[in-house]
């Protein structure tokens, strides 16, 4: 076993920006950091209502890093869950889950998970989409850095009027556009953000739910 290995895990619930008709930042709601010996950290917020624009029921990040059980690698996991989701009535959800494990082995290239992260229930303008997620491309080792590629292989029961420019990505008439279960991947880490929304009607700004959650850890 590595000594002094590094634990790097962190999780953040919604966060964002309105732009027009007025500026003003959206206080990010629940946010948590693994120190870096590890352990296990939580934040959980109740009900939520920015300017009748963004809500949601409850939030909850949770991270933890330890050694596993078979005591040959670190592990670390993050896990956002965001509950009763609405933004402006245009987007909602049910839940939306998002999560990552990973475990590190002697200076190999780590290997990661994304299975556990899922939407419940989501609907865009009030019509359900269903969003099916395939979690090989977080898997697969990379060489450099990822950015923009998502989990999601498909996107059914779009509503009319909506249309879909890339597999993760729906534009809304009047609303914005909608990109769905993101993530960044480098040799060492991943991140994961499950809904990203850039409003481009009134009002305009960008929100962030779901993430970003990232985890991994670094050798000394």
């Amino acid at each position: 076993m590595v000594q002094g290995f590094k634990y790097k895990a962190s999780a953040q619930g919604v966060s964002g920006a309105i732009t027009r008709p007025f500026q003003q930042v959206i206080p990010t709601q629940v946010s948590v950091a693994l120190p870096e010996r590890g352990g296990y950290s939580t934040d959980r917020a109740g009900a939520f209502n920015f300017q009748s624009i963004l809500s949601f029921a409850s939030a909850e990040a949770v991270v933890s890093g330890s050694i596993g059980r078979d005591e040959t690698s670190f592990d670390t996991i993050a896990t956002v869950t965001i509950e009763g989701l609405n933004v402006l009535g245009m987007v909602t959800a049910d839940r939306i889950v998002a999560r990552i494990a990973s475990s590190h082995r002697n200076r190999e290239q780590s290997s990661f998970l994304a299975l556990g992260s899922y939407f419940e229930n989501l609907r865009i303008g009030g019509h359900p989409v269903n969003i099916v997620l395939d979690f090989g491309a977080f898997q697969a080792p990379v060489q450099g850095e990822m950015q923009g590629v998502s989990l999601v292989h498909k996107v059914e029961q779009l509503p009319k009027g909506c249309d879909c420019p890339g597999p993760h990505v729906i534009r809304v008439p009047e609303f914005g556009t909608i990109r769905l279960a993101q993530f960044r991947a480098t040799v060492d880490e991943r991140e994961l953000t499950m809904v990203e929304i850039e409003m481009g009607s009134t009002p305009t700004g960008n929100v962030k739910v779901g993430g970003p959650v990232a985890g991994n850890g670094s050798d000394p």
